[in-house]
């Protein structure tokens, strides 16, 4: 028998059980993105001036455009997860968690310089681009057009650059080899790498065939198709605690005042209030 379509009465009833099942998760989740929300719409971002230390004025719009990011990142997981589909959650949980590694070395230390090695890898990485269209010949001429454009970006890159900081940051935003190498500079973030980002690449790269099959008794394969429960408490709760660390730290780096926000939510988060 068929389950009816993906509006029909199973799929309805999986996705019922699911909002039940983790009903206090769902109501987390929406609290952690209200008050991280409130911290872009509440009114004009207020900074104090003598928290910005090495950062110059720059890194602010930066680090709201991440955290905006976040945001949209946060909804998603959130989306996909209600629908049932853990896997596919995990995946773009490890996008916020990529997103969240990068407003934490943003605002680590040396925020001018990896501000703008942030910006410059956009620009390289779109030279990368552009050379493998340079090496097809039906995209050939247009490459070139564009090689011209992006290359003066590049070299404009270098009143703000070193030539060994604008090279480094062609493969990764960060200088560094990527990723791991990033998480290992942050306190205690190694162990986030390993037990959240490596423990979902099966499910990034389709290599998870097994997640999505099972044998009956008498050996027939089944598809599981409708949405289940599988990996969604562990995401949803992952999710709160990324997004959170993100606008925690842009909170205390620019003293934006919503310490009492952050608190309020710090245990959603999985963290202690202060």
């Amino acid at each position: 028998m068929g389950s009816g379509g993906i509006n029909g009465t199973e799929y309805e009833s999986a996705r019922q059980s699911i909002t039940v099942a983790l009903k206090d998760a769902f109501e987390k989740t929406d609290r952690v993105y209200d008050a991280v929300e409130a911290m872009i719409t509440s009114g004009p971002i207020r900074i104090n001036v003598a928290r910005l230390g090495d950062a110059d004025p720059t890194v602010v719009p930066l680090s709201i455009a991440l955290l905006t990011k976040g945001l949209k990142s946060f909804r998603a997981v959130k989306v996909t997860a209600q629908e049932g589909c853990g896997q596919d959650a995990s995946i773009l949980l490890r996008g916020l968690f990529e997103n969240c590694l990068a407003v934490l070395w943003l605002l680590d230390k040396d925020s001018t310089r990896r501000a703008r090695m942030y910006a410059a890898h956009s620009d390289q990485r779109a030279m990368v681009a552009i050379e493998e269209r340079l090496k097809i010949d039906s995209l050939r001429v247009k490459a070139a057009e564009e090689h011209v454009i992006v290359q003066r970006r590049l070299e404009s890159w270098l009143q703000l650059l070193t030539p060994e900081d604008l090279s480094t940051c062609r493969r990764h935003w960060s200088g560094l080899r990527g990723v791991e190498q990033v998480a290992s500079t942050l306190d205690g973030w190694t162990v986030a790498y390993v037990t959240l980002y490596r423990t979902t690449s099966n499910y990034a790269h389709g290599a998870d065939a097994e997640s999505h099959l099972r044998m009956s008794d008498s050996g027939v394969p089944i598809a599981l198709l409708l949405p289940g429960l599988q990996e969604l408490s562990r995401v949803l709760n992952l999710n709160c605690t990324l997004l959170y660390s993100m606008a925690s730290r842009i909170n205390e780096r620019f003293g934006l005042g919503f310490d009492g926000d952050m608190s309020s939510i710090a245990g959603d988060a999985g963290f202690e209030a202060d």
